[in-house]
Protein backbone atom coordinates (compact mmCIF):
# COMPACT_ATOMS: atom_id res chain seq x y z
CA UNK A 1 0.00 0.00 0.00
CA UNK A 2 1.40 3.25 -1.08
CA UNK A 3 0.11 6.17 0.93
CA UNK A 4 0.45 9.82 0.04
CA UNK A 5 0.87 10.72 3.73
CA UNK A 6 4.41 10.95 5.04
CA UNK A 7 5.45 8.43 7.64
CA UNK A 8 4.96 9.52 11.22
CA UNK A 9 8.19 10.14 13.07
CA UNK A 10 8.24 10.17 16.90
CA UNK A 11 10.31 13.37 17.11
CA UNK A 12 8.31 15.30 14.54
CA UNK A 13 6.01 16.90 17.12
CA UNK A 14 8.73 18.08 19.51
CA UNK A 15 9.43 21.45 17.82
CA UNK A 16 5.71 22.22 17.80
CA UNK A 17 5.34 21.32 21.47
CA UNK A 18 8.38 23.37 22.41
CA UNK A 19 7.11 26.38 20.51
CA UNK A 20 3.71 26.08 22.25
CA UNK A 21 5.39 25.91 25.65
CA UNK A 22 7.54 28.93 24.86
CA UNK A 23 4.49 30.85 23.68
CA UNK A 24 2.62 29.97 26.88
CA UNK A 25 5.57 31.04 29.03
CA UNK A 26 5.86 34.30 27.11
CA UNK A 27 2.17 35.11 27.55
CA UNK A 28 2.36 34.40 31.30
CA UNK A 29 5.45 36.57 31.57
CA UNK A 30 3.75 39.38 29.65
CA UNK A 31 0.62 39.28 31.81
CA UNK A 32 2.78 39.31 34.95
CA UNK A 33 4.60 42.41 33.70
CA UNK A 34 1.31 44.14 32.94
CA UNK A 35 0.02 43.35 36.44
CA UNK A 36 3.25 44.64 38.00
CA UNK A 37 3.05 47.86 35.96
CA UNK A 38 -0.55 48.41 37.09
CA UNK A 39 0.41 47.83 40.71
CA UNK A 40 3.39 50.19 40.48
CA UNK A 41 1.23 52.86 38.85
CA UNK A 42 -1.27 52.52 41.69
CA UNK A 43 1.48 52.88 44.30
CA UNK A 44 2.83 55.96 42.53
CA UNK A 45 -0.64 57.54 42.54
CA UNK A 46 -0.98 56.84 46.25
CA UNK A 47 2.44 58.37 46.94
CA UNK A 48 1.49 61.46 44.94
CA UNK A 49 -1.73 61.78 46.94
CA UNK A 50 0.17 61.44 50.21
CA UNK A 51 2.69 64.06 49.13
CA UNK A 52 -0.11 66.47 48.18
CA UNK A 53 -1.82 65.83 51.52
CA UNK A 54 1.38 66.52 53.44
CA UNK A 55 1.94 69.69 51.46
CA UNK A 56 -1.60 70.88 52.28
CA UNK A 57 -1.00 70.13 55.98
CA UNK A 58 2.28 72.04 55.90
CA UNK A 59 0.62 75.07 54.29
CA UNK A 60 -2.26 74.94 56.76
CA UNK A 61 0.19 74.77 59.68
CA UNK A 62 2.17 77.79 58.48
CA UNK A 63 -0.99 79.83 57.87
CA UNK A 64 -2.55 79.01 61.24
CA UNK A 65 -2.64 81.65 63.95
CA UNK A 66 0.05 80.99 66.55
CA UNK A 67 -2.51 81.39 69.34
CA UNK A 68 -4.64 78.63 67.79
CA UNK A 69 -1.80 76.19 67.39
CA UNK A 70 -2.18 75.10 70.97
CA UNK A 71 0.94 74.83 72.96
CA UNK A 72 1.12 72.28 75.70
CA UNK A 73 3.15 72.62 78.85
CA UNK A 74 3.65 69.69 81.12
CA UNK A 75 4.31 70.12 84.78
CA UNK A 76 6.45 67.19 85.79
CA UNK A 77 7.38 66.65 89.40
CA UNK A 78 11.01 67.07 90.07
CA UNK A 79 12.70 64.65 92.45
Amino acid sequence: MNSSRPAWRPGARIPGIISLLLLAALSVSTSTRVAEKDELASVLRQLDQMQASLERARVAATQADPAERGRFFFDYRRR
